[in-house]
């Protein structure tokens, strides 16, 4: 009868084995295909695998497919692993996709979340760092923002900082700020830098100006003020020229005033 076979010459049917099926007649039992399986001795048939699980020929049972596999068909003589960005746990049919914001490799069990700074699209197998200018301030995040004018971020970033003292952003999405040339100044947080108002000086890099002393002068954007050449004279702070000194008065450099000159001296112009 079928679940049994006898051997040549035999004197009596012997029932097959798990793992293995027969037809009436047979001669002897066949092993289950890969992909089915004979779960009781004396089997007229194999089974197929149902769906999440697996079998190698001749098995009297199917495996479970691993966590980080699938196996999506019945009969299925192995399992497949999970793509990047999916995942699956033990016996699934399918694997699944992680949420914006997490990463998982190929045949992973489980997905990762991104952290601050860094981010994942659908399909990632690992999250990416954000990119100098720009920022990604709470995990799970599916893509990185520009930093507004006035403020820069270097790579893997949770948070723009703002451009310090003597320094400046003009563009969304900046990985450092630029230095402000002499003559001008900046707070801190700008897209620009201020001009120093006339007979004021600055230094590249400055954050304030410096208010040019009586005696000295400068000109727009100047670096440094210059003393009053001899001859010349500035009375107040914050000049832009010297004055020359009147017949019959004198001045040594850097003066704020001039001099009548003693009995017995001129002065020429």
């Amino acid at each position: 009868t079928a679940g049994r076979f006898a051997a040549a010459h035999s004197g009596k049917c012997r029932v097959c084995s798990r793992g293995r099926a027969s037809i009436a007649g047979s001669e002897d039992c066949m092993p289950c295909h890969a992909g089915r399986f004979a779960a009781v001795a004396g089997s007229d048939h194999c089974s197929l695998c149902p769906l999440g699980r697996y079998a190698a020929v001749g098995k009297k049972i199917c495996s479970s497919c691993d966590a980080g596999r699938f196996a999506g068909e019945s009969g299925s003589s192995r399992c497949s692993m999970c793509a990047a960005g999916t995942y699956s746990i033990q016996g699934s049919a399918a694997c699944f996709s992680c949420d914006l914001g997490w990463a998982a490799p190929p045949g992973s069990s489980e997905c990762s979340l991104c952290g601050p700074g860094a981010f994942a699209s659908l399909g990632s197998d690992v999250c990416e760092t954000c990119i100098a200018g720009r920022f990604a301030p709470v995990a799970g995040s599916s893509d990185c923002s520009d930093c507004e004018p006035g403020t820069y971020s270097l790579a893997g970033e949770e948070n723009c900082t703002e451009c310090g003292a003597g320094r400046f952003s003009n563009d969304f999405g900046s990985g450092f700020c630029t230095e402000c040339a002499s003559g001008t100044y900046s707070p801190g947080g700008n897209i620009s830098c201020k001009p120093c108002a006339l007979g004021w000086v600055s230094t590249p890099g400055s954050g304030e100006c410096s208010m040019c002393a009586a005696g000295k002068h400068a000109a727009l954007g100047a670096q440094m003020c210059l003393a009053c050449e001899a001859g010349r004279f500035v009375e107040v702070a914050g000049s832009t020229a010297c004055k020359l000194c009147m017949l019959g008065t004198a001045s040594p450099a850097a003066s704020t005033r001039c001099l009548q000159c003693s009995a017995g001296f001129f002065a020429q112009a």
